[in-house]
């Protein structure tokens, strides 16, 4: 059931942990006072985490009933539609991420502004999940979300995710690929996503946005 969080004031869909999500801003909300400069950092990102959400979740939603509706070898409209629901999804969803880390770099900003530094456009630039994850881990490595950023990076899915996000975001709007039964292999239509995204598990430190 759709539950309504207290930043934005909107219905997210089910699989949002609006409770986690609204307790969080429970506890951080009260600290602006005390700590006047990381704060809006963290209001900001906080809200991008419900709006990022809420638009890839429209995408999914709106890219299956185009699918659904229309087949995936659709007349050329209804084929732009699908192509801007699947570059918004994949943009939406990193950007989830991205506000996510950004807003949990925010409040240890508050707690130790030198180990977190967010204090010029540089700093703030600076803020990405990997930088997160390793702040975290020098400042607090024993604590469970310094261990659940670093679930994040190792998930091969979180490779794939960011590759296929730079390929629709950089590069191209890919073609269609049609297979008759039992062609398909299985294998990524694209290869190169699939040889950067086991490239970047190997090399988990050097992940940077393109």
């Amino acid at each position: 059931m759709p539950r309504k969080i207290d930043t934005v004031g909107i219905d997210m869909p089910d699989d949002f942990p609006a409770d986690a999500y609204n307790e969080v801003h429970a506890v951080v909300s009260p600290k602006r006072e005390p700590y006047p400069a990381p704060w809006p950092e963290w209001a900001g990102g906080w809200n991008a985490v419900a709006y990022r959400f809420m638009a890839c979740a429209e995408h999914d939603t709106a890219f299956s009933e185009s699918t659904r509706c229309n087949g995936n070898s659709p007349a050329p409209f209804e084929r732009y539609i699908q192509d801007n629901e699947v570059f918004g999804f994949f943009v939406t969803g990193l950007a989830t991420i991205e506000s996510l880390c950004y807003g949990v770099h925010a409040i240890a900003a508050m707690m130790d502004p030198k180990q977190f530094p967010m204090d010029d456009e540089s700093a703030k630039r600076s803020v990405t999940p990997v930088s997160t994850a390793s702040r975290f881990s020098g400042a607090f490595p024993d604590d469970r979300i310094t261990a659940a950023l670093k679930s994040l990076l190792a998930d091969t899915r979180f490779d794939a995710w960011v590759a296929c996000r730079n390929v629709l975001a950089h590069r191209v709007a890919p073609a269609r690929n049609h297979f008759r039964g039992g062609e398909f292999s299985g294998k990524a239509f694209w290869p190169e996503v699939e040889v950067k995204a086991k490239k970047r598990a190997r090399n988990r430190g050097f992940y940077v946005l393109k």
